[in-house]
């Protein structure tokens, strides 16, 4: 440095006109040699400052005049400081058209002509350190372009990095291209060439800038159809899935699984977001070349995304495009537009909320219409982007029950947020809600990637998660799909030709079975018994017939690819079935596999029978359909469900647990005794109602006394006692102290704290909490109880949570209407319900009048509580209703009329208990929730409800089926064994039985008759499709065996 007058050396860079530019060049130069040599860069940069010499190194790009030479080492000097700091990004950005000029130079650079060679390659390398923080003001300038000519066109004339380089650039130029620009058309085109580009990497890249833009035209609901024409994009997409010789011994992809993946997950992407494509990828002759390629290849995660690629397909052409599971955003912005949805100080302690993990302040304020669910703050980060971050399980479940956008972001999307965080139960509940995986962030990295950045365990597991996803995401309910299956098939976009969607299903369907018997993976399992289910379930009879009595392979004539048919087919899917069976305690295969089972006797009864039957699988049915029972605790009550033909059946039977027992249990198993707020006002009193459980001896009545200290002060303390078998009464703490307290318990000092009770539900007891309890219930105020809504309209009111909403009628004399499921029925007095008037208008009815009456409550208005605490002596009347909670965590109705009948509401419960006139109670139990008109935070705040609810109930369904399946199809069967057994088992008794002679000497007939069944046997054995191996075990021809060799051995002595 000594030596150099940088103000000198400043002066002279600005020079350049005439003669002078050779002392510019000089200038240059030596500010070149000082950056890269000195070894001291903040001594340099103190002398040499990026602030004032940036600026001037930018104008001389600025300058028409300046040469090439000039121009080389200029950006040479420009790349060192980026170097040194990419902060002085900013300082070349802000010289208005410096980048413009450099991406100008670039395109007019002569690739013939040594000099403008190293310029452009200069500026490559310029510009691909400008994209590192200001990729805007490079796509601006017009540098996409640049970048795609040079390696499109001139390719072959510059080095491989610098090659690299530009595909790097354009890689991060292509996330920010609108899809309505009017160089897309151009731009696809050039990247389609690319694709077929002779370098790895360069072909590589150009596959990320298709997923780049394919995702930008998801993000915002355009079809890229004109994408992919121009780029030729399906062909040269599935091409590179096909190997090169399509010969079964060669049958193998050299390809990284990186570079499978991305295609597989923009094949998904392109099929997602138009029709138009997915006719192009199903028509294309090379795609179940391709599928099987992948699929019978040993990476995993390739797998798993063809897995996930396949079912995505079969959605599509089987249950139509209104089956794929959508995020709620588009549906939603009208309503988000109009609401509070812009960012201010008042909005901060929301994002604080969450980040402290507050959940029911992020729930109070959404339900008091404070914020919508989808509100974006100043940095456009969503609710649910923070949520996935940085707050509970509750809160993102309670945001996506809501209808927030899962795939919203202005940056990233809630997943790459979780998966970022190594947040594995936010991943999955994200994937259940509809996240799309195959998303990309700003970088261009699917959540996948960011997952794999980190080595953390926490990490690993989401990886995990993220390589399997379909295992994860929410599938439409059956009846949902049934009833909308016509109307799917009328409203759908894909026109596809029939034989194509059959020719699929026929092919894939060996394929799957294939992909399972082969794999070891639990993924992998879980994904293909899925996917088998669903083309067993697609197939028609007809096909089905066709591919399993036509023995001779078929044979794709375009691949040479063999595809299993016949005998050996229905073999493998038996096979298949049988492994499902045997894994214990898990009820998604054996659910998927009683589905298939199903689906097969539908097709073709007898056939399959034959074939289930030999391998023994009745069996495995009968033990699912006889699984124990869990023993009744408590009084069981009927459980309504709602049969396939919508009419409601009473077939299960289940037992709801009596929550004021479980209570009871939990606060008087500590010594019996809580505190008592003394300054509880009359009337607001705390009820237990005993349990005739809690020990050997008869209890009618319950204590409640506090600390000893209390119990001195107040020696007569009021309380009322609740009993399911007799009339309230009253008694004193004093009086009953010594019956029900131990001894013990007095022994503490004055100042001993009695510790608090945690009952089952984590419940505190604080009487306080009723102080604030309203006792009306009027028009234009919102009301709740627990975690349930209720609301008054003008002839009714309404009570409410995620699974179950109620209307009660001022002039009903006990009768109301309810929607469970999706079905809107009417209660009569006898507790059977009638459906007969369930339809979309009465459903639309229904929920106009509850929106009605939830609009008339003003934004912001605050939430009463009614029953905090239950009240036996207090009542609410609203119409020709009244309210009452008796019990802890239990809301009863009934009618003014004094009809036996009553409605209760059970806090922990998705809908209800009816008690009919006769005495009889049903339980009416959701097995989906409503949707997000009628979310309260039920759900979410529950914990495991949801959780234990479904378990319980897909528990039932599954002996339910495999109870249908054994009466109707199997039972009778297994009385009658097939005949080539019956012969078996009659020849190993007839062996058996001479065996057991005790003359030495067998005569003619014996003997004729012992090598006509030894002949049997040989023929059974030899013949390995007569009868399976289940078969032969059941037969007795190993005694039969063991008979004979034991008659042998004495022969021979």
């Amino acid at each position: 440095m000594e030596g150099v007058d940088p103000d000198t050396l400043l002066e002279w860079l600005q020079t350049g006109v005439g003669d002078e530019r050779d002392i510019q060049l000089m200038a240059l130069e030596q500010l070149c040699m000082l950056l890269l040599m000195s070894d001291n860069i903040d001594q340099c940069f103190e002398s040499c400052p990026p602030r004032t010499f940036l600026p001037a190194l930018c104008k001389i790009f600025l300058d028409e005049t300046a040469t090439e030479n000039v121009l080389e080492v200029t950006a040479r000097a420009i790349t060192y400081y980026l170097d040194v700091s990419n902060e002085c990004t900013r300082r070349i950005t802000q010289v208005d058209g410096a980048v413009k000029a450099i991406c100008n130079r670039l395109a007019v650079a002569e690739m013939s002509d040594r000099t403008s060679k190293d310029l452009a390659e200069q500026c490559v390398k310029l510009l691909e350190h400008v994209c590192q923080k200001e990729t805007s003001a490079v796509y601006d300038a017009g540098g996409l372009q640049c970048m795609l000519t040079l390696v499109h066109q001139h390719g072959q004339y510059v080095h491989k990095d610098t090659i690299h380089s530009a595909m790097s650039v354009i890689t991060k130029l292509c996330s920010k291209m609108e899809p309505s620009d009017s160089t897309m058309p151009e731009c696809s085109a050039s990247l389609g060439a690319l694709l077929e580009h002779d370098d790895p990497k360069v072909s590589e890249c150009a596959l990320r800038c298709f997923a780049a833009l394919t995702d930008r035209f998801i993000r915002k609901f355009m079809d890229p159809v004109e994408m992919v024409q121009h780029g030729n994009l399906v062909e040269h997409l599935l091409n590179s899935l096909v190997p090169a010789h399509l010969t079964m011994a060669s049958f193998g992809l050299n390809r990284p699984a990186s570079f499978i993946s991305v295609v597989i997950s923009l094949l998904s992407n392109l099929c997602r977001g138009s029709s138009i494509v997915t006719e192009q990828v199903v028509s294309s002759p090379v795609l179940l070349c391709a599928l099987k390629t992948v699929l019978m290849g040993k990476d995993e995660r390739c797998i798993m995304d063809a897995l996930r690629f396949c079912d995505l397909l079969m959605i599509l052409l089987c249950e139509g495009r209104s089956a794929l599971p959508k995020s709620m955003g588009s549906t939603i912005a009208n309503r988000a537009e109009t609401g509070s949805n812009s960012f201010d100080r008042s909005h901060r302690h929301l994002i604080d909320a969450i980040r402290q993990r507050d959940t029911d302040v992020l729930i109070d304020a959404i339900e008091s219409g404070q914020v919508d669910a989808n509100f974006t703050d100043d940095v456009g980060q969503t609710l649910l982007n923070w949520s996935s971050a940085f707050g509970t399980v509750e809160m993102v479940t309670y945001l996506c029950d809501k209808g927030a956008d899962v795939n919203k972001g202005q940056r990233s999307s809630s997943l790459h947020y979780a998966a970022c965080f190594g947040r594995s139960d936010i991943v999955k509940i994200l994937l259940k809600y509809g996240a799309n995986p195959d998303l990309r962030d700003e970088e261009g990295k699917t959540a996948l990637d960011k997952a794999h950045e980190r080595s953390e365990e926490e990490h690993q597991l989401v990886a995990s998660i993220l390589e399997s996803p379909s295992a994860y995401i929410q599938g439409i309910d059956e009846k949902v799909v049934k009833e909308k299956a016509d109307v799917t098939r009328e409203t759908s976009n894909e026109k596809i030709d029939p034989t194509i969607v059959r020719q699929l299903l026929e092919q894939l369907l060996p394929v799957l079975c294939d992909v399972y018997q082969r794999s070891l993976g639990a993924s992998v399992h879980r994904s293909s018994l899925s996917l088998l289910r669903k083309a067993v379930c697609h197939i028609s009879p007809e096909s089905m017939e066709s591919m399993v009595t036509n023995d001779s392979d078929g044979i794709d004539i375009t691949t040479d690819i063999c595809f299993s048919r016949g005998q050996r087919l229905a073999e493998n899917l038996v096979s298949v079935l049988m492994m499902g069976l045997e894994h214990e305690d898990d009820t998604e295969s054996h659910e998927n596999v009683l589905q298939i089972v199903k689906s097969l006797f539908m097709k073709n009864t007898d056939f399959w029978l034959e074939q289930l039957v030999r391998v023994g699988i009745f069996e495995k049915v009968e033990a699912v359909a006889n699984q124990p029972i869990t023993p009744v605790k408590d009084s069981a009550v009927t459980t309504v469900v709602t049969d396939k033909s919508g009419r409601m059946s009473s077939s299960l039977s289940v037992t709801v647990m009596d929550n004021t027992h479980e209570v009871s249990q939990g606060l008087l198993g500590y010594n019996s005794y809580f505190y008592v707020n003394s300054g509880v006002k009359n009337g607001q009193h705390f009820t237990v109602n005993p349990s005739k459980n809690w020990s050997d001896e008869s209890t009618t009545s319950s204590t409640v006394v506090s600390s000893t200290k209390e119990i001195n002060d107040h020696a007569v303390v009021s309380v009322p006692i609740h009993d399911n078998d007799s009339h309230n009464t009253q008694v004193t703490a004093s009086a009953s102290i010594n019956a029900l307290t131990p001894p013990s318990i007095f022994e503490t000092s004055e100042t001993a704290s009695v510790t608090s009770v945690t009952s089952k539900y984590n419940m505190g007891v604080d009487l306080s909490l009723a102080v604030d309890d309203e006792w009306e219930i009027i028009q234009g105020k919102s009301y709740r109880w627990k975690d349930w809504r209720m609301i008054k309209s003008r002839d009714s009111f309404f009570i409410w949570c995620d699974a179950v909403a109620v209307e009660f009628s001022d002039g009903s004399n006990g009768w109301f209407r309810f929607m469970l499921d999706g079905r809107l029925s009417t209660m009569y007095s006898s507790g059977s319900p009638e459906a007969g008037s369930d339809n979309a208008e009465t459903r639309g009815e229904f929920l106009d009048k509850l929106t009605k009456a939830r609009s008339a409550v003003p934004p912001g208005s605050f939430l009463h509580s009614i029953f905090s605490l239950p009240d036996i002596n207090k009542t609410i009347e609203i119409g020709s209703w009244i309210l009452s909670s008796p019990k802890i965590g239990e809301l009863t109705v009934t009618n003014r009329d004094g009809n036996q009948q009553r409605l209760i509401i059970v806090e922990d419960l998705p809908g209800f208990i009816f008690e009919s006139n006769r005495q009889t109670k049903h339980c009416f139990q959701a097995e989906r929730t409503l949707g997000l008109d009628f979310v309260t935070g039920w759900a979410a705040r529950g914990g495991g409800r949801r959780l234990r609810f479904r378990a319980e109930t897909q528990k039932a369904k599954l002996q339910e089926m495999a109870k249908e399946i054994w009466d109707k199809y199997l039972k009778e069967a297994q009385s009658k064994p097939r005949d080539a057994l019956v012969e078996l088992q009659k020849a190993s008794s007839t062996i058996k039985n001479i065996c057991q002679q005790k003359s030495g000497q067998l005569s003619a007939h014996m003997l004729s008759e012992l090598e006509a069944a030894l002949k049997c046997m040989h023929s059974s054995v030899i013949n390995d499709r007569l009868l399976s191996t289940f078969e032969l075990s059941i037969s007795g021809m190993v005694d039969a065996f063991i008979g004979v060799s034991e008659i042998c051995t004495k022969g021979t002595n």
